[in-house]
């Protein structure tokens, strides 16, 4: 941190500092997507912040068995090896129904999407819940799947961990 905490001289253009910002555990649980946009999230676009690092307790820890596919098992799933994997989260993340959500995802994949993933923000909504988004979502990507002839994918958590289906 700087040494000049209540004067700073005239030739400072530019302030450094480094913060250390603690939140309880039992704010996030077991949703590390939480965690991840609470501390890194929609702040990481506002320009000269850099995350440094991140520290959990061990009982937090202990919680996370690891990725249910990780990326190789995403990349056998949907058969693409040569390429990078095209995701898309349907934003805006909150304010609508299954039906509109499905809707958009079923655009994304049409033209070229292969992996659908709901925001994080919009967790389980009395107006939009999991159950009813897997049961919309998994239904255009199996006609996504057939219209294209390309594998594609749905995912309510990140990163393959809980994957909704698997066709």
């Amino acid at each position: 941190m700087p040494d000049f905490e209540y004067e700073v001289p005239a030739d400072v253009t530019l302030r450094k500092y480094v913060v250390q910002i603690a939140y309880p555990y039992e704010n996030f649980i077991n949703e590390i997507s939480m965690l991840l946009t609470t501390v890194i999230g929609n702040i990481s676009m506002a320009g000269r912040l850099k995350l440094l690092d991140v520290k959990f307790p061990k009982r937090h820890l202990e919680m996370f068995k690891g990725l249910k596919f990780g990326v190789p098992g995403i990349r056998d799933y949907l058969k693409i090896y040569d390429r990078p994997i095209l995701n898309n989260m349907i934003k805006p993340c909150t304010g609508y129904a299954p039906e509109v959500g499905a809707k958009l995802a079923y655009e994304a994949m049409a033209g070229g999407v292969d992996f659908v993933k709901d925001d994080e923000l919009l967790a389980n909504a009395p107006f939009n819940t999991v159950e009813d988004r897997i049961v919309k979502y998994m239904e255009v990507v199996d006609r996504a799947t057939q219209e294209t002839g390309d594998k594609k994918m749905y995912t309510n958590k990140p990163y393959g961990e809980g994957l909704a289906k698997v066709n």
